[in-house]
């Protein structure tokens, strides 16, 4: 991840971050985990039939994470994943997987098998729709918190993973390249990574209180083959983060959260509504591209503030620009069909990007046909069907275009919604234009931080659907 202000193709959607901070001073080890207990949550002002109530949001119980990872202080600090209840990646997924999976969340190596029909399926239950573009024939994607259990030296039809949350030091994400080539059967290719920030970077944040990076959402990202520019080194021949996201980030504040036991990843404590995300002009601008790791298959030391990557290396030239792919990233690029050296003549090509939670992946693949109704949401990158092409929204007549016009309809009505939007926004120029990128994430942030006491992930269910009387 770098922070910039650089031009962006005008063609591309703006997005933005999903975010997301608890952070607090490691415990003392020779102490057991604290009791959780129930967190009171101030009154907040939501929107019921038309009009604004006050209501007391039900107390929060933490819960400790069901798929461990891997503790330890850097920096003063504890960094963890967070519990499934206020994680942005699960909490959504809870109701889902106790019909799909019964007997309690899954425990940490439980396996699945990923395979181009489970990815298709995925973009079927949230409306994201990977084009064929440019040149490009496949599609790039990631399963954050998923582990491969052995790397195929080849394209195959089906690959197994396990679960495991990430833990910011070593690669517990897969990312791959799923092969689309018309006439051929669809395959996949994977390898080692991650799709969060390591640990040093978090533990600098915590202790600068300053937006050093960040957690990409969930969703369909569109990228862009070109130099990643870090603070460091140029890395040439990467994929760049098409738009980049505004960031919306609280570093100055420390929360000692009561069930929490790390530095964590969480919506729990976020404000959409700051007074300096008025403008995404007014703004420092964060691009995570995707690039290598300079870090081999453990991962141990990779590195990334933000950025999606991929374990292997390059090497520098004299002028000390990243260029000479090594390792798996060199296999990576390769399969995107990347086959002259970074920073040649295939600058500028266009990808898809699709990002998924590992124990979304495997509730879509354990899922019985009727099950997926379930998985239906749509989320960063979900768009209206492509016209004159046999695909359907995943909640029928109700599009992209349909929770727009609501949130539209929604910012009118007095409410803490109201308020929100119209710091960055005049709700009579809130547009649909069926594409649910960076400004419809951010209406839909400040819908779910004034409606669920702050409670915001970004991602849009039937529920919300019916609260918006949509559905």
């Amino acid at each position: 991840m770098v922070e910039l202000d650089r031009a962006v193709n005008a063609e591309l959607p703006r997005a933005a971050a999903t975010p997301f901070r608890v952070l607090v001073k490691a415990a003392a080890p020779a102490h057991p985990p604290p009791v959780p207990r129930a967190v009171a949550a101030p009154p907040v002002t939501v929107l019921r039939n038309g009009a604004s109530v006050l209501v007391q949001p039900t107390p929060k119980v933490p819960t400790r994470p069901s798929v461990p990872s891997d503790q330890g202080a850097v920096g003063g600090f504890n960094i963890r994943w967070p519990d499934d209840d206020i994680c942005v990646d699960v909490r959504h997924l809870l109701a889902a997987e106790a019909a799909i999976s019964p007997g309690g969340p899954p425990s940490h190596g439980t396996g699945f098998d990923l395979t181009p029909a489970v990815l298709a399926q995925v973009c079927a239950n949230n409306a994201l729709w990977p084009l064929r573009r440019d040149k490009a024939t496949v599609v790039l994607f990631a399963i954050r918190g998923a582990e491969i259990a052995q790397v195929p030296s080849q394209f195959v039809s089906s690959v197994r993973l396990t679960l495991a949350n990430p833990d910011h030091r070593h690669f517990r994400c897969t990312m791959g390249v799923w092969n689309r080539i018309p006439g051929q059967p669809e395959s996949l290719r994977v390898w080692p990574g991650s799709t969060v920030p390591n640990a040093q970077y978090l533990a600098k944040q915590a202790s600068q209180a300053e937006g050093i990076c960040n957690l990409a959402p969930t969703g369909l990202h569109r990228f862009v083959v070109g130099p990643h520019i870090g603070p460091t080194r140029t890395i040439s021949g990467a994929f760049r983060q098409g738009p980049p996201y505004p960031p919306h980030r609280l570093p100055e504040r420390t929360f000692d959260t009561p069930g929490l036991s790390g530095l964590a990843f969480t919506d729990a404590i976020n404000d959409h509504s700051r007074p300096e995300l008025a403008s995404h002009d007014a703004i420092p601008r964060v691009g995570n591209d995707l690039h290598p790791a300079f870090a081999e298959r453990d991962g141990s030391g990779f590195s990334s503030a933000g950025c999606q990557v991929v374990s292997g290396s390059q090497s520098a030239d004299h002028t000390g620009e990243v260029q000479g792919a090594s390792g798996d990233w060199h296999e990576f690029r390769a399969a995107a069909g990347l086959v002259t050296p970074p920073g040649g003549t295939q600058d500028g090509w266009e990808y898809d990007y699709l990002l998924v939670n590992g124990r979304e992946a495997r509730l879509t693949a354990i899922a019985d046909p009727q099950q997926h109704d379930l998985l239906r949401r749509f989320r960063y990158g979900s768009i209206d069907p492509p016209a004159g092409q046999p695909r359907a929204s995943p909640f029928g007549a109700i599009t992209v275009t349909s929770l727009q016009k609501g949130l539209a309809a929604a910012a009118k009505t007095p409410s803490g919604f109201r308020d929100r939007v119209r710091r960055f926004a005049n709700p009579d120029g809130l547009g649909h234009d069926g594409k649910f990128f960076g400004d419809t994430l951010r209406l839909v942030l400040a819908w779910q931080a004034a409606d669920r006491g702050g409670r915001a992930d970004g991602i849009v269910d039937l529920a919300m659907l019916k609260d918006l009387h949509i559905a």
